[in-house]
């Protein structure tokens, strides 16, 4: 069971949503069919929230699979990211760049998207392209970085 030090007296329903590791509108669907309990509504604001005990309620149907109802529900655990996203925008050389590659990649029967060429130098170059780059000797081992299978990784 959990400890009651990890809970607030109350939350949100997004905050409901995100301890169960669902997101919110996965919540509301499984909310409306009967699986986790309504929220509560503050009688001056009328905003939901989840108390203690709902909220204890909420994870045990997490942790056992048995909605309010009785009835047996299947909760996937989260999917983890593949990759991270680089969240950092990509300056116009390096832009220029990743499209000529794809271009180069694509005469080759190599389909890869921009984002994908990005992903895979990080990878292949996690300390940056070399200063003194050839993309000649690059462009071949993007080619055979996806050519053995990298393409669904990145």
């Amino acid at each position: 069971m959990h400890n009651t030090k990890e809970f607030e007296e109350i939350c949100s329903i997004s905050q409901m949503a995100d301890r169960l590791k669902l997101s919110r509108p996965r919540f509301y669907q499984l909310r409306e069919s009967g699986i986790f309990p309504p929220p509560v509504y503050c009688p001056r604001t009328r905003h939901p929230f989840y108390p203690l005990e709902i909220q204890k309620k909420c994870l045990r149907i997490r942790e056992t699979g048995i909605g309010m109802d009785g009835k047996p529900v299947v909760l996937y655990k989260p999917r983890k990211s593949k990759t991270k996203r680089n969240s950092k925008p990509i300056n116009d050389k390096d832009l220029q760049c990743y499209q000529e590659w794809v271009s180069v990649l694509k005469d080759w029967d190599i389909k890869v998207s921009v984002n994908q060429i990005r992903e895979a130098v990080n990878s292949l170059f996690p300390k940056g392209l070399p200063k003194d780059r050839n993309d000649n000797s690059i462009i071949t081992t993007l080619f055979e970085y996806f050519n053995s299978g990298h393409k669904n990784d990145v």
